[in-house]
């Protein structure tokens, strides 16, 4: 996620929807914020994309079909961003501003190499409540996608994964581990990283209730 160029002004006041907007820098080029998120920068990655999104709705084109998608990214990486700092408010008025721009544009649609849509709000919410602690709001978003339309294997297995990561903070083991194996079959890939394994050799300490979790956690890598 995230489409900002590195290089930027000076760091931007943080622009909440409906509040003081406070100055704002000269147009950051570019399309990357993930780079950033991975540093730490949160609060700066943040800025960058609600700046970014700003000018393109003051743009002619950010109101087509083609300038929304990547307007709504925008809004959902810097909801996404926030929530990884713990600012609640921040979070959820940014993701209601992705989730305005999902219901301009009507329906998932791909444009500039982006995909953004009604779904794409909905998968950001799921992992936005599970960084704010919101296991139950995280599973109920969750409830609403429908897996089959998530066009690829692996953004299918990464849905998954994210529902076994809110069911483990929800305290319900069984079914974090119902979850695994179904993002296992959908893309075994996904289940090789390190959060799932993780959550893996979590699961090893309910290895006489859970059938199967001994299997997955060595198939994953989860056990020395």
């Amino acid at each position: 996620m995230g489409w900002i160029a590195e290089t930027i002004p000076s760091p931007p006041t943080v622009f909440v929807p409906g509040s003081h907007t406070g100055n704002q820098p000269g147009r950051p080029g570019g399309h990357r914020t993930s780079p950033r998120r991975g540093r730490g920068h949160h609060a700066r990655a943040t800025d960058v994309a609600v700046v970014a999104a700003g000018h393109l709705a003051e743009e002619r084109d950010g109101a087509t079909v083609e300038g929304l998608p990547v307007r709504g990214n925008l809004y959902a990486t810097a909801a996404y961003t926030a929530a990884k700092q713990g600012d609640r408010h921040t979070a959820h008025a940014l993701i209601a501003e992705a989730e305005a721009t999902a219901g301009q544009l009507g329906r998932d649609a791909m444009a500039r190499g982006t995909v953004f849509g009604p779904t794409r709000v909905l998968l950001h919410r799921i992992s936005i409540s599970h960084l704010l602690g919101d296991a139950g709001q995280a599973i109920e978003h969750a409830r609403r996608v429908d897996v089959a339309a998530l066009p690829t294997a692996e953004r299918r297995a990464r849905y998954r994964v994210d529902v076994a990561r809110a069911f483990e903070q929800w305290g319900e083991p069984d079914r974090c581990h119902r979850s695994l194996p179904a993002a296992e079959q959908a893309a075994p890939q996904e289940v090789r990283r390190a959060p799932v394994r993780t959550m893996a050799a979590g699961l090893m300490r309910y290895d006489r209730t859970l059938p199967g979790v001994r299997t997955f956690a060595r198939r994953v890598g989860a056990l020395a």
